[in-house]
């Protein structure tokens, strides 16, 4: 069995968690930071900061766009999305790996990267990733990994009208060839559009495997399917090793779609069932 690290404060989660352990850091305690994705958390990666990246381009269309009231003549005669989203995960990219050298190098914190799972009250163990095995034991455990959704155990809850939030992800790996195929795609589609149209429900709509070969046809506009995967392009994705192996990454990267690589360049299914997605498949 692998040694046990004690130390004074252990946090499982690298965002907001890590304002406290560097606290607990100034103060002398010993601390250990556990995280199983990429540094900095769901804000950094996923949440306010690349999405208020990508809103500032848009504040800069808008201002152009209304020059003429400042009795400025401009014209904007083209929008790359495509480099504007390279451009964001580039910078957020950047942004983690900082955080993870920073912490790397630190001499007053031990960075733990895989899922912790507890062994007991007081010790986690690292489950997969980097540095599965590892076992940390700490006086003081923060479990700083974000929330989830719960219907609460209250009397009478049950004849409440209300709307219990579903998260879905809807993977299309159907390939272009055949009419069976072309069911599948259109029947993925709709599935994802129903998700996406209901208030409360969450919804990943992924090209995986062959389906990512759909992607350069959803993009043109006489696509018999172009508009309905329009209605969902926001919550749209696409494997990336799978777009490499399929030929389609400059379509994929032209159209500007956020692209999935974090489990040996595919999606993780694990970690879509762990955030509590139904995974449906076409």
């Amino acid at each position: 069995m692998d040694l046990i690290n004690e130390v004074d404060f252990l946090v499982i989660g690298s965002g907001s968690g890590l304002d406290v352990a560097n606290a607990a850091a100034n103060r002398g305690q010993s601390v250990a930071v556990v995280e199983k994705g990429p540094l900095g958390g769901t804000c950094l990666n996923r949440g306010c900061i690349p999405s208020k990246m990508l809103l500032y381009h848009a504040d800069v269309f808008e201002t152009i766009e209304s020059a003429d009231a400042f009795h400025i003549d401009a014209e904007i005669t083209d929008v790359d999305f495509a480099e504007m989203v390279r451009e964001v995960n580039e910078d957020v990219s950047g942004d983690a790996a900082s955080i993870r050298k920073g912490l790397r190098s630190s001499p007053r914190h031990d960075l733990y990267e895989g899922e912790g799972r507890f062994v007991d009250e007081r010790t986690v163990e690292i489950a997969s990733g980097d540095d599965e095995g590892a076992q940390i034991r700490a006086e003081t455990v923060l479990i700083a990994a974000g929330t989830r959704p719960a219907i609460p155990d209250i009397d009478g809850i049950g004849g409440v009208d209300y709307h219990a939030m579903t998260k879905a992800a809807v993977i299309i790996l159907a390939g272009t060839e055949g009419h069976e195929n072309v069911g599948r795609l259109a029947n993925g589609l709709e599935a994802a559009k129903e998700f996406a149209e209901t208030d409360g429900d969450e919804v990943e709509l992924i090209f995986d495997g062959a389906g990512t070969q759909w992607i350069p046809e959803l993009e043109d506009e006489d696509s018999d399917y172009h508009e309905l995967s329009q209605a969902v392009r926001d919550d749209t994705s696409v494997c990336d090793y799978c777009s490499g192996a399929f030929g389609v990454e400059d379509a994929v990267a032209e159209a500007g779609l956020v692209t999935f690589d974090d489990h040996d360049g595919h999606p993780s299914i694990r970690s879509l069932v762990d955030d509590d997605y139904e995974i449906i498949t076409f």
